[in-house]
């Protein structure tokens, strides 16, 4: 295989994959968007099939009516190494939102995802189109997963990709950040998210106040004991970035409720982790107050092990015979649904 006819199977599809590309973005796929979700799940499939890639339709079943996952199986089911390749083709721009054009900037095409991530997946499916036509092959040692409910979570979507991409040998993600430099992630931070509601009395403030037992404060001591669980050398951020409490203003607060989100670098930081939060949410600094919590893994992390260390070393082999360059960055975790990246 030489970069030359790599170069001229890249040059013979380039138009293609940009019409392609703006035909994709402009078809709205919002995430709740069923119908759009299937239209541009049609699209990727049928472009995909004039190149004789054939997609198989995933029917959603947990997430927008009529939409689809797709999947590509070029190892039909045999037990044979394999790469895997996963992007996603869903946004997070309504159909009601002003931005649903493409835009030729001169030096950048701007529009509802071009960069997360619908150049990511068609980057990939005409790679697809290119391994086929330089290797002569007409099945590949790859499976692919485009899924429509990664911008909300993966709830859907993720026991497929768990349970396809299983042995995988390596894993590839075209999703582009315009903030890493074109470096690649080769870690990334898991996520723990939560909640904490905390009940105490209510008295009036100035009459009785004895009477009551303050749930504002109680969350307080908690939210600052888990505050300090916060250790950015080790990668580890504990946030709580979402709280609200109380009735009015001169009244001791029955209630409070507060959201927790924890980043982390390993799966021993995870358990440690879990277990001091369940410790500071059983000790009770105001009498009476009673508290109840939800800490759930969101993420597992992403951990740069020595396989990644030597997948990197590859990657970048072969980028360099084609004149390419990266760098390498960490990643502080993935996008959830009513969640900030």
């Amino acid at each position: 295989m030489t970069v030359d006819r790599i170069e001229r199977v890249a040059a013979s599809v380039r138009d293609e994959a940009f019409e392609s590309l703006g035909r994709l973005v402009e078809i709205n796929s919002f995430s709740g968007n069923g119908r759009g979700l299937a239209l541009a799940g049609n699209f990727l499939a049928e472009t995909a099939a004039r190149h004789s890639l054939a997609f198989q339709k995933i029917p959603v079943a947990r997430g927008a009516a009529h939409a689809s996952h797709l999947f590509y199986d070029g190892t039909s089911g045999q037990n044979v190494p394999f790469c895997g390749i996963i992007g996603h083709f869903d946004t997070v721009h309504p159909p009601d939102s002003p931005f649903q054009k493409i835009h030729d900037t001169g030096d950048r095409l701007v529009g509802p995802g071009v960069l997360d991530m619908k150049s990511g997946v068609l980057a990939a499916l005409y790679s697809l189109v290119a391994a086929k036509s330089i290797t002569g092959h007409s099945a590949l040692p790859v499976k692919a997963i485009f899924n429509c409910d990664e911008e909300t979570g993966s709830t859907d979507s993720r026991a497929l990709i768990e349970q396809e991409m299983k042995g995988a040998q390596a894993a590839f993600i075209f999703e582009g950040r315009r903030a890493s430099d074109n470096a690649l992630v080769t870690a990334r931070k898991g996520i723990l998210m939560g909640w904490m509601e905390v009940s105490g009395v209510a008295a009036h403030a100035g009459e009785e106040p004895e009477k009551g037992a303050n749930a504002i404060v109680e969350a307080a001591y908690k939210i600052t004991a888990m505050d300090r669980l916060t250790d950015r050398d080790a990668g580890i951020t504990v946030t709580t970035g979402k709280i609200a409490g109380g009735k009015v203003a001169n009244q001791i607060p029955d209630f409070c409720r507060s959201e927790i989100d924890i980043r982390f670098r390993t799966p021993v930081d995870e358990k440690r982790l879990t277990q001091r939060v369940q410790e500071i949410m059983l000790q009770t600094r105001i009498a009476r107050c009673t508290t109840s919590f939800e800490l759930m893994c969101a993420r597992p992390p992403f951990v740069r092990t020595d396989a990644v260390a030597a997948l990197k070393k590859e990657y970048m082999s072969v980028a360099a015979k084609l004149d390419l360059s990266y760098g390498e960055r960490e990643a502080g975790g993935g996008r959830l649904e009513g969640a900030a990246a």
